[in-house]
């Protein structure tokens, strides 16, 4: 997992939840899961240094914390509800938004 990490930048979970589930062949919400908390642990060793030199700004960080315990509140208690073929769904048409987001971005850019 750390080299598709690697790969896809810090994070990557957009590339780590199909790669557990697809390669691993593990359940899609085990993957989920699986995901998040990679990620977790890779982000949160990626702040010390900013934590350390003071550059964390309270301002822009208090809100992305909020909505990050929001937003994993919401997804535990909706992900026990639905069923994984719904997931892979949404997960399927948010990347397929994204991917074609990113690529008009950079055809705009280009020109």
């Amino acid at each position: 997992m750390g080299f598709i990490s690697g790969t896809f930048g810090l994070g990557a979970g957009w590339a780590i939840g199909p790669t557990i589930n697809l390669i691993m062949l593990a359940p899609l919400k085990v993957a989920t899961t699986t995901s998040a908390v990679i990620i977790s642990i890779g982000d949160t060793a990626a702040i010390v240094p900013y934590f350390i030199s003071g550059s964390l700004i309270p301002i822009f960080a208090v809100p992305a914390v909020t909505g990050l315990m929001a937003g994993a509140r919401i997804g535990a208690k909706v992900a026990v509800r639905i069923k994984a073929k719904y997931v892979r769904y949404i997960l399927t048409c948010i990347l397929l938004f994204v991917g074609v987001r990113l690529i008009w971005v950079g055809l705009w850019m280009m020109r």
